[in-house]
């Protein structure tokens, strides 16, 4: 019964890391890892960027769910060639269910017109996953008083580290005004079982867009104002979330709320509202800091602690390159890393 009981709780651990996208860095920032996103965001900006994104999800339950990432990108704009590096390891569950992640991105750019531009974008990707058996505890460890003893004689056929490849394309058109854009991630659907049997992840599609408005502009150097309506909806099978909002900036800070959840869906009977996300940033010179507090308006909120996460952004230009000022090739995203 208790080894039942310990193969539920383990199949629970990969079902939770399969529903929240496994192989998908699923930040509230989503721009500020557009990596991650899109793979045509890559090199999206003037020269190179440098990030670094973390997320601590329900830090009031032990053992929950911790992300960090790094990437950089750069442009090449003799060529119109773009390549970016991502970096992550996230930790989930007791068994701490351990996932490293490296990708490559590659991206391109054709112009329509002068106020128009496509981009396509390809990830080639590595994961390693690993779990540590040794945290659960089974029936044959625990005595009559209580006690928990050292050694079990239970078996469990499972592997403790697997690794796949796998590959995201994605595809962006924007403007100065707009954009709008269409990723897919686990093209490959690699197997994600650590058992003998297998157990393929689907596909994740997401799209993205959103808008930006002048709300106050002055070329005497004041401060200018721009809002940037945006959205992004995920779906994985049965499975999708949707986050939509606004970012306010007005040099040199940002202010943003968003929603995460499907309104007008329901799941056994439960409306699927999940958080309300509020963030804050502040931009000085080539670097950029913003922290977000996810406030959970689902039947977590008494006790999952909501969710932090802090991005950072540096931009850089080590090829010395001197280009003449193109504001329609700088997309006016929600998180100022554009």
């Amino acid at each position: 019964m208790m080894r039942a009981i310990i193969i539920f709780y383990f199949f629970c651990i990969c079902f939770s890391s399969y529903n929240s996208k496994s192989q998908y860095l699923d930040y509230s920032q989503y721009y500020a890892s557009p990596l991650s996103l899109n793979p045509a965001l890559t090199g999206i900006g003037e020269y190179g960027r440098f990030g670094v994104n973390y997320r601590n999800q329900w830090p009031s339950i032990s053992k929950g769910y911790q992300t960090f990432s790094s990437w950089m990108d750069y442009n090449f704009e003799e060529n119109n060639n773009n390549i970016g590096l991502i970096l992550s390891r996230s930790q989930e569950g007791f068994a701490d269910l351990n996932s490293n992640f490296i990708g490559v991105n590659f991206a391109n750019e054709i112009s329509i017109n002068y106020n128009l531009f496509i981009r396509g974008g390809i990830q080639l990707s590595y994961t390693n996953k690993n779990i540590s058996f040794n945290n659960l505890i089974f029936g044959d460890q625990l005595s009559e008083a209580g006690i928990i003893n050292n050694i079990s004689l239970e078996s469990l056929n499972f592997k403790d580290r697997i690794g796949f490849l796998d590959l995201g394309i994605g595809i962006l058109t924007y403007s100065n005004k707009f954009w709008a854009g269409a990723s897919v991630f686990n093209v490959l659907e690699p197997n994600i079982s650590f058992s003998n049997s297998e157990e393929n992840i689907a596909k994740l599609f997401s799209f993205h867009g959103g808008y930006s408005l002048v709300l106050k502009n002055s070329e005497r150097g004041l401060k200018n104002t721009f809002i940037f309506p945006s959205i992004n909806y995920r779906r994985i099978k049965k499975f999708n979330q949707l986050d939509i909002g606004t970012n306010i900036y007005f040099n040199p800070m940002t202010i943003g709320f968003y929603y995460r959840g499907i309104p007008l869906k329901k799941f056994n009977e439960i409306t699927s509202h999940e958080s309300i996300i509020l963030l804050t940033g502040l931009q000085y010179d080539n670097f950029n800091i913003s922290y977000s507090y996810d406030y959970s308006i689902s039947k977590l909120k008494n006790f999952s602690g909501g969710s932090h996460e802090i991005s950072l952004l540096f931009r850089f230009n080590f090829l010395g390159k001197k280009l003449p000022p193109r504001a329609v090739r700088i997309l006016s995203c929600p998180v100022p890393n554009f």
